[in-house]
């Protein structure tokens, strides 16, 4: 029994097709010397395969550091709901019926404070915090991103891992010795002081994701 090809094989990669190969009976299906393909063609569809599945790991990798930030984002901006509600009402009391409560200015720093530090990793993907970029802007795409690495490593990095690790230390006393706040002597004040940490932490993913991008495109010359 005879059996012909008349198509290309493993053209997806690349490779060289093969066309008319015959393979006769089982005597052709053990003679490959008909369908062997070039080395360095099998080579190259190796490495190419090899670079694409890491390109994607690499991509996917990002992608999940990156949604940890817009998740963190998405669920801490509503703090300013509560936020809003307090204020209005402390203002109504104070103003309309002359009637402060001593922990009312306490617990608006203990929300407005989450608020802002846990949505820094949110804003940091978007790239909203101020930054003067007279001079930034003035360079190529390529110099931008050197200098982003340069600032990362020396500046961003070393900065938040120091605040976090002291964060840490800040935190456990806070727990160890039931903190509470010095007028209303609220016992919420380790729950925020651990908010320092937290932040540091979604502040080194995101950091983390937006260094991956500038070396990636460094290298490729492309975002990746």
């Amino acid at each position: 029994m005879e059996l012909t090809l008349q198509r290309p094989l493993f053209s997806y990669w690349g490779v060289q097709p093969l066309t008319n190969v015959t393979l006769n009976g089982a005597k052709g299906l053990q003679d490959h010397s008909a369908a062997t393909l070039p080395q360095n063609d099998i080579g190259q569809a190796v490495i190419s395969f090899k670079r694409k599945g890491m390109k994607m790991r690499l991509k996917a990798f990002v992608q999940g550091l990156e949604k940890v930030s817009e998740w963190s984002g998405r669920i801490f901006i509503w703090l300013i709901i509560p936020l809003t509600v307090l204020v209005v009402f402390e203002v109504i009391s104070r103003r309309v019926f002359n009637a402060p409560h001593i922990w009312a200015p306490e617990v608006t720093d203990y929300i407005y404070g989450p608020h802002f530090m846990l949505v820094a990793a949110y804003t940091l993907l978007y790239r909203g915090h101020v930054s003067i970029e007279v001079i930034y802007e003035r360079f190529s795409p390529k110099v931008r991103a050197i200098l982003d690495c340069f600032t990362y490593l020396v500046f961003f990095f070393p900065f938040c891992i120091i605040v976090f690790t002291q964060g840490i230390v800040f935190a456990h006393t806070s727990w160890s010795i039931g903190e509470t706040s010095e007028s209303a002597a609220l016992t919420i004040v380790p729950a925020v002081k651990t908010v320092i940490p937290v932040t540091l932490a979604l502040l080194l993913i995101q950091g983390l994701a937006n260094f991956i991008r500038r070396v990636v495109f460094i290298v490729r010359g492309r975002e990746i």
